[in-house]
């Protein structure tokens, strides 16, 4: 499973939610890696790193470190699938780097993900309204029983994931709506 981005202290639950889910799945039997890359701040690599330790999954959790643009493609391609617990992110350009590359996605169900996904490309988890209490992730329980249901499908849904990505997010469809959009202002506006 991967996991990329920026992840700076006010988004360390990510590492954490994650790291507790491949416990958890580890503990059902699943033989899986995580793997954490982008940039990462001090403070949140220091925990996720003592987390791992602690949890006993030191060699199951790699820090790969910031990567180009160029690098992307082959961060992706070493992964079977793509993990994203972040809470209500509008728009992830990574999701769809993921699935561009063929990767089922595990996602935690809010914001646009669902609707970057779908209902083939991955599973989408519920996430509990307790925000007063900084609640914002699945339990480890059920991101990790989710985790190996990505594994038995992982080659449907990774198939399901790049069609998905060129049907709906390929470039030239974006020119093509954004074009439309825009010419159905100017000629209102003329």
């Amino acid at each position: 499973f991967l996991i990329t981005g920026k992840i700076n202290s006010h988004l360390y639950y990510r590492l954490e939610s994650s790291i507790l889910g491949l416990k958890s799945a580890s503990e059902l039997g699943l033989e899986a890696e995580l793997l954490i890359s982008g940039s990462i701040d001090q403070s949140s690599l220091a925990a996720g790193k003592k987390l791992s330790e602690r949890l006993g999954l030191s060699q199951k959790v790699k820090f790969t470190g910031s990567y180009t643009q160029e690098e992307a493609p082959s961060i992706y391609q070493d992964a079977d699938a793509y993990l994203m617990t972040k809470y209500s992110d509008p728009c992830p350009n990574t999701v769809i780097e993921a699935m561009a590359c063929g990767l089922p996605v595990l996602y935690s169900k809010s914001g646009g993900v669902p609707e970057l996904v779908g209902e083939e490309a991955g599973i989408g988890m519920e996430v509990p309204h307790d925000l007063e209490n900084n609640v914002r992730t699945p339990s480890p329980d059920v991101i990790g029983l989710n985790m190996l249901k990505i594994a038995e499908n992982v080659v449907p849904m990774g198939v399901a994931a790049r069609e998905r990505a060129e049907t709906y997010f390929d470039i030239e469809c974006w020119f093509e709506r954004h074009t439309a959009i825009f010419e159905h202002f100017l000629r209102e506006k003329s």
